[in-house]
């Protein structure tokens, strides 16, 4: 059986920046919000009611306040990682390689998540403390771009942010 092809990487690439476009501008919870509106009132003309209705009362975006980390200290003490900020910025650096195969100093965050999908051991073997937190961190990041490119400065400093607290939650 043959691996995957490019079609198919492109494809997850594609899946992978749509997500976040859509969790970065609310759009799953606009559509799911005016569904419901149009479910509840059953217009005879849906069209009609959802422009009245994006007009007489728009869709909100809601405000999340990060979630509080109640574990215990001793708990958090253990996904705490420890390593100097050069230990772990040469490994930031490794990673971001990885992804940089043509050395152009930029990457695409929704191939380097992708890939983090696709290969676990790229972070377990570098930040098992923080698997689920970098790619969570990743996706934050401002890219400034449509493409969502980023350098490695943008990067590196997004994920020192991620592992200055613990892991593993």
């Amino acid at each position: 059986m043959a691996g995957p092809t490019m079609k198919d990487a492109q494809s997850a690439v594609l899946s992978e920046e749509m997500s976040i476009f859509a969790d970065q501008t609310h759009v799953k919870e606009m559509l799911h919000e005016y569904l419901r509106r149009v479910l509840l009132n059953k217009p005879d003309d849906p069209i009609s009611f959802l422009m009245d209705e994006i007009k007489r009362d728009p869709f909100v975006i809601p405000t999340l306040k990060p979630m509080p980390d109640d574990r215990p200290e001793e708990e958090k003490a253990k996904h705490i990682d420890a390593r100097p900020a050069e230990e772990k910025m040469a490994l930031l650096k490794d990673i971001f390689d990885k992804f940089d195969t043509g050395q152009t100093g930029s990457v695409v965050r929704a191939e380097m998540l992708v890939g983090f999908m696709e290969d676990k051991s790229i972070l377990l073997s570098s930040f098992p403390k923080h698997t689920s937190e970098i790619p969570q961190a990743l996706e934050l990041l401002d890219c400034g771009k449509k493409e969502g490119t980023i350098t490695f400065e943008k990067f590196a400093d997004g994920m020192m942010e991620c592992l200055a607290v613990p892991g593993g939650r």
